[in-house]
């Protein structure tokens, strides 16, 4: 995921976009945060299983240096640590917003039940909860499936008082812009099988001169 002052810019792929046109200011900076998706474990593909970035970063053909480096472990992840740094809504791109966290509050008001998180409004992330102890609940990739709602069984909600946090780590495109949007919601059934919904992650273009940047 390529951004550029927080601004994202595209998404490189191993299978798909490998370049992309950008436009550099001096003293911009630039983040790349790379994924881990899992490892081929079937066929040819699994003896050309590379993982991250595993070549130079360059930009108009000069490679990049002087990156800073540092891993992000989602398990690790406080909610009292977005205390003074939260935005009211993402930054966004056309239909592309920046990698973030999302935290709400959930009352339980009785004993809770075996229950399923929907994702379908939602891009690409995980999802954590968090009442006495941090729990990962799993990623979701609902456009393309097949698992749209996560399963979320009981020991993983705490009733009131204890106050539940609902953390979302989303990579792609969040439902944000506006507080009413910016919801999830619990069903008491599963959704496999399914894609609701595939965006376009096409980026506004500038009227700049562009150089490309390859990873």
């Amino acid at each position: 995921y390529l951004m550029i002052n927080q601004v994202p810019q595209g998404i490189f792929d191993r299978n798909g976009q490998k370049t992309m046109n950008i436009t550099l200011k001096v003293n911009e900076t630039i983040d790349i945060l790379v994924e881990n998706m899992g490892h081929i474990g079937f066929g040819s593909e699994m003896n050309n299983n590379s993982k991250g970035l595993i070549s130079n970063v360059t930009f108009g053909g000069s490679i990049l240096t002087g990156w800073s480096i540092f891993p992000l472990t989602v398990e690790n992840f406080k909610p009292s640590s977005l205390s003074g740094i939260y935005r009211d809504k993402p930054f966004r791109n056309g239909n592309l917003t920046t990698p973030s966290f999302y935290v709400g509050k959930l009352h339980v008001p009785k004993e809770p039940t075996d229950t399923f998180l929907d994702m379908s409004a939602w891009g690409k992330g995980q999802n954590l909860i968090m009442s006495s102890s941090m729990i990962n609940v799993g990623r979701y990739w609902p456009y393309v499936g097949p698992q749209v709602r996560l399963y979320v069984p009981k020991p993983f909600l705490a009733p009131s008082p204890t106050i539940n946090y609902i953390i979302m780590f989303e990579l792609e495109q969040a439902p944000c812009d506006t507080a009413d949007k910016c919801t999830v919601e619990f069903v008491d059934q599963a959704l496999i099988n399914a894609t609701p919904h595939k965006p376009n992650f096409e980026r506004e273009e500038t009227k700049f001169s562009r150089k490309r940047i390859s990873v």
